[in-house]
């Protein structure tokens, strides 16, 4: 690769839910990574239930280690929070979840705040719920800008959502809410469900495009799935994509050791980027 570099290559701890979140920060030392995205849920950082005591933690140790953090994720995908709830207690929740991690990802100095648009019943129509997600959104993106920290949108696959899982439904969503603290991030399993790839991405993302979690199939280690992972890394080479990639390794197969997935995912991309 010409352009892309390691140093923009992140760790992240979702698959260390059985280990302490020091045993992360160890691996991905291990890996000579530098950057890592914070996925906040238990056991190593929950908003409802943390203390500024274990938040002053997490940030000694990044401190301590001289390690940056990217991104910071809050658990919304298994944890019940829907910011396109047709339930208004429910919506009104998952909201209050956001700005309180929102507060949080500003006391550990986040750059990104990474967002999911929820998802509406199946009975009900699609633009109904999406319009109650965008209102969210803009809520979101309002405090966020408020505290100087940017937002990212992510599309899901089907079965997650039936709001956003394009790149079309992506961009659409992000110039409805017309925020300026609002941008992209591009999974790439969600992405290759809808059968693009990053190159469609791109195309109709353009500058919009802020940030990628660049993984294997079902979110495994690099070469353990069946992704064209190094053709798409040609495709971010070839646009100058200037962002983080984020290794959100998350498959069930790794909770014993997922050092070893980690370590394994950061070596394959230490030997094609420069």
């Amino acid at each position: 690769m010409v352009n892309l570099s390691f140093s923009q290559v992140a760790a992240m701890n979702e698959h260390f839910v059985l280990h302490t979140f020091s045993s992360f920060l160890d691996s991905a030392e291990r890996s000579g990574i530098r950057k890592i995205e914070l996925w906040a849920g238990l056991p190593h950082l929950y908003a409802p239930d943390t203390t500024p005591q274990k938040v002053n933690d997490i940030a000694r140790q990044l401190r301590r280690r001289q390690i940056e953090l990217i991104c910071y994720t809050p658990e919304q995908c298994v944890y019940p929070f829907n910011i396109a709830a047709k339930d208004p207690e429910l919506q009104k929740y998952s909201l209050e979840y956001f700005l309180r991690n929102l507060k949080i990802a500003a006391a550990l100095e986040s750059p990104l705040f990474q967002i999911v648009p929820g998802w509406g019943m199946r009975t009900e129509p699609r633009q109904e719920a999406l319009k109650r997600s965008l209102e969210s959104v803009s809520v979101i993106c309002q405090e966020a800008e408020r505290l100087g920290i940017r937002v990212v949108l992510e599309a899901l696959e089907d079965e997650e959502s039936n709001l956003i899982r394009t790149a079309t439904e992506l961009r659409e969503a992000i110039d409805q809410v017309g925020a300026k603290n609002l941008g992209a991030i591009v999974d790439t399993c969600p992405m290759a469900a809808a059968g693009e790839d990053l190159e469609v991405c791109y195309q109709v993302l353009g500058d919009k495009l802020w940030h990628a979690h660049f993984i294997d199939s079902a979110h495994q280690a690099w070469g353990d799935g069946a992704f064209p992972l190094e053709r798409w890394l040609r495709q971010l080479d070839e646009r100058r994509y200037k962002g983080i990639l984020t290794m959100e390794i998350l498959n069930d197969r790794y909770l014993l050791d997922p050092s070893t997935a980690l370590e394994k995912s950061a070596r394959a991309l230490r030997s094609l980027l420069s």
